[in-house]
């Protein structure tokens, strides 16, 4: 107001909303890009929607996650999912724990009934604290509306720290509630030392370089299938000369399947894994469970003999596998510290031999799975990234199309990518 303008027309200045607040944690985080189907429970929260934000519909729930997953997974960092109340978040529940497999972390802001009438179970009111069971890295409904900022930040930083879906329940009249003026209860950054190996090296250098004759599976978290990691581990197979396996059922490559140490896809069943790993007596797993199956089968899961080491970023990998010594750090560190300690051995390593090519199919017989893959491998570029999600050809795929690059193929770790999408039946 200027000295002469009456106080009647003097410029109204609104208090800052939670709904501004967010908005502001999330342009600090760089989650502008936001992925729902929203409903009623939602339209305070997007009203207005803001130009420095992209907003990507979907028509279904599992959809929704499963666009923010793919999305997460190629960024490296967390992506901004909202759902509308219960029968959003129920819908989502199969990408959710799919998203929670694949180690993609996502923020998810889910719509809930007016604050000021819960308690009388009015529609659209969810119960939804634990409706989508122990998927999530992290839940929580925030005790105020000005708390909702903080509980959004704090779901970013959850968000990595446990590589999946961290869930904050908002009632609708929250985002309108004017933003308290103190820091909520989240950091404004977290930074992640890399925990050190160089107290262990030297006992998983002794280890490998005692046996006579190592092998190596490497899995999806092989350093969230970044190029450093395919590097560190490519080193560090070349210099012990040893063959490299994949894990059965990776969401990711983890190694270059076109490498000549490349030995090819471990069997999924514990058979299959005892005649493969029979002539080894030491293997070490980079970025994977130990190891993960799908039939189950009588036996051990490894050959008597074989001592094991693990490396994996996760710690619920590490606390549940059959490893004589599992360490819990960043597999791209660890195969950098090993490279530099191990014995190189004089063996090198015999990959899988090319396969053959599928006969063409004569006149009136089928196209087979075989055939379409072996076109995809003659004309896609080193650098494509493939999304699969075709499990009943799963093993034909990857005999015939390698991944050359990392990212280079991805995949459901929980067999749910896009399965939940509605279908027309006219």
């Amino acid at each position: 107001m200027t000295r002469n303008q009456p106080a009647e027309h003097a410029a109204v200045t609104l208090p800052r909303s939670v709904r501004d607040a967010v908005l502001d944690v999330m342009r600090r985080f760089g989650t502008t890009t936001i992925f729902g189907n929203p409903g009623s429970t939602e339209i305070s929260f997007l009203v207005g929607f803001p130009d420095d934000m992209e907003f990507r519909l979907a028509l279904h729930e599992g959809s929704v996650v499963g666009m923010a997953t793919g999305w997460a997974i190629a960024q490296g960092r967390p992506t901004f999912v909202n759902l509308h109340t219960t029968a959003g978040l129920a819908n989502a529940a199969s990408a959710l724990a799919t998203a929670r497999a694949n180690r993609a972390p996502l923020v998810v802001v889910v719509g809930q009934q007016d604050r000021r009438h819960l308690a009388h179970e009015p529609f659209l009111a969810g119960h939804l604290d634990g409706l989508v069971g122990e998927y999530p890295v992290w839940s929580n409904t925030p005790l105020r509306s000005q708390d909702v900022p903080a509980a959004v930040a704090r779901a970013h930083h959850e968000a990595i720290t446990g590589a999946g879906p961290a869930i904050v329940l908002v009632p609708m009249d929250d985002w309108d509630q004017p933003a308290a003026p103190e820091r909520g209860a989240a950091p404004l950054a977290v930074h992640r030392a890399a925990p050190a190996v160089t107290t262990v090296i030297d006992e998983v250098a002794e280890l490998v370089d005692a046996a006579r004759n190592p092998v190596i599976v490497a899995g999806a978290g092989a350093g969230n299938d970044s190029e450093p990691a395919w590097t560190a581990l490519v080193d560090l197979a070349e210099r012990l000369g040893t063959p490299v396996w994949q894990e059965p059922f990776g969401a990711r490559a983890g190694f270059p399947q076109d490498h000549p140490a490349f030995a090819g896809h471990l069997p999924p069943g514990r058979a299959g894994v005892r005649d493969v790993l029979s002539r080894h007596d030491a293997l070490l797993v980079v970025g994977a469970p130990v190891l993960r199956q799908y039939p189950w089968e009588p036996g051990d899961l490894l050959p008597d003999g074989i001592r094991v080491v693990q490396i994996t970023q996760y710690p619920e990998e590490a606390h549940s596998s059959v490893a004589d010594l599992a360490l819990i750090a960043d597999p791209t560190q660890v195969c950098r510290a090993l490279t530099a300690k191990v014995t190189p051995l004089s063996v090198r390593a015999v990959g899988r031999s090319a396969h053959e090519p599928a006969p063409a199919p004569g006149p009136g017989e089928p196209l087979m799975p075989a055939h379409v893959f072996d076109l995809l491998a003659q004309h896609l570029p080193a650098d494509a990234i493939l999304v699969e999600e075709s499990p009943s050809s799963r093993p034909e795929l990857r005999r015939r199309v390698p991944a050359r690059a990392s990212l280079g193929f991805v995949s459901a770790a929980q067999a749910v990518w896009g399965s939940a999408c509605p279908r027309r039946s006219d």
